[in-house]
């Protein structure tokens, strides 16, 4: 399976696309069976709920060393391409609801190159409808200051997980997210339409 994706990057780096954004990064692997079963992740205590997701402890089904090291591969698939051919850079995007430690390995580690553009969610998954100025550049700045210097930052305030800056945040706000996002150091990720404050 593993060649067979990389074959399929190869197969539309060949029909002309510039890079490729990757969904659900932390699921891309999950520990193998022993026996025949899969371990039972360890339970949170968080809540009694067997339904709900922060009912167990995910390390066996999210985020596992394997999915780094897939990141890494699939660079590398990107960067050979660029240098047997030539062109302008190919760019991989990774969305990840992850820890921000892992979102900064996403990037690369230990000489080997990631994602140029692992999605950055600390403000979208910590601002609210009453959240501050100081709220927001608290956020901003805990992913700025863990970004590698050598990397880029970039913002990412709306996507299809979530309800549109607009109707979270509020329309009379839209704007001024927007132009935050714009200034801001980097690269500025706009889901389609947020930049017209839709709802």
């Amino acid at each position: 399976v593993v060649q067979d994706m990389k074959d399929v990057l190869t197969f539309w780096l060949q029909k002309g696309v510039s890079g490729f954004r990757i969904d659900a990064v932390p699921y891309l692997f999950e520990i193998e069976m022993t026996d025949g079963q899969y371990p039972d992740e360890p339970k949170t205590g968080w809540t009694n709920d067997p339904t709900n997701p922060d009912y167990v402890q995910h390390i066996y089904t999210q985020n596992r060393e394997e999915t780094f090291d897939m990141m890494f591969q699939w660079r590398k698939v990107l960067d050979d391409y660029k240098a047997e051919n030539g062109g302008d850079d190919l760019i991989l995007m990774a969305e990840a609801y992850t820890p921000l430690a892992n979102i900064i390995r996403l990037f690369g580690e230990n000489g080997r190159a990631g994602a140029q553009i692992p999605f950055n969610f600390e403000v979208l998954s910590n601002i609210f409808k009453d959240s501050t100025a100081q709220d927001f550049y608290d956020n901003a700045m805990r992913f700025y200051e863990a970004l590698p210097a050598d990397q880029f930052a970039n913002w990412v305030l709306g996507n299809h997980d979530n309800k549109r800056l607009a109707s979270r945040l509020g329309v009379s706000r839209a704007d001024l997210y927007n132009i935050v996002l714009n200034t801001l150091p980097g690269i500025a990720v706009t889901y389609n339409g947020e930049e017209l404050a839709m709802e």
